[in-house]
């Protein structure tokens, strides 16, 4: 027969908590794995992901304590394999996160504002975009590059250039004409 331990039964009453801290624990791993980017972490990301109890879907949507998304992370740190890896598994694009308080930020805003050419053009070339997301990536662009290849999307997707840098290519218009 066992003998009464009294630290055990106390113990036992605090299981469903620990399985909500191991979980959160858990999801703070993650978003440090996605912040930190290293091409190493993505073999750790996806063990992650996929063995995770939520959906795949869910669980690379599913924003943090401070309200970003695994994409708006990586897209911030610039860590364009990360944006790949997440784009693949399904994250939404056109999510947006909590920024600044009560304002909203999508991850092409962050990533233009942050200078991050390269997740940038993936995104551009990856995703629909809506003419006020790629409006308020161009107005929030830290360079005139990003700003123009944000502006060449936006041309397109209104079908007429709204300003001198938007113009599409000539070689870009004999493409549109023949096909």
């Amino acid at each position: 027969m066992e003998s009464y331990n009294p630290r055990r039964r106390a113990m036992s009453n605090y299981a469903p908590q620990k399985g909500a801290f191991d979980d959160m624990f858990r999801d703070e791993h993650m978003y440090h794995l996605i912040a930190r980017g290293a091409p190493a972490d993505l073999a750790e990301l996806d063990s992650m992901i996929v063995s995770g109890k939520a959906s795949i879907e869910e669980t690379v949507n599913r924003p943090d304590r401070f309200g970003h998304t695994p994409l708006y992370i990586a897209s911030q740190n610039g860590n364009l394999e990360v944006v790949k890896f997440l784009l693949g598994h399904k994250a939404d694009p056109l999510m947006k996160s909590r920024f600044s308080g009560n304002e909203e930020e999508g991850n092409l805003s962050v990533a233009a504002r942050w200078k991050h050419e390269r997740v940038v053009e993936h995104l551009l070339e990856n995703c629909d975009w809506t003419a006020k997301d790629l409006s308020r990536a161009k107005t929030e662009a830290g360079t005139t590059r990003i700003r123009r290849m944000v502006g060449r999307k936006l041309a397109q997707v209104k079908g007429s250039a709204c300003c001198f840098c938007c113009i599409p290519d000539k070689k870009n218009k004999k493409d549109t004409k023949s096909g």
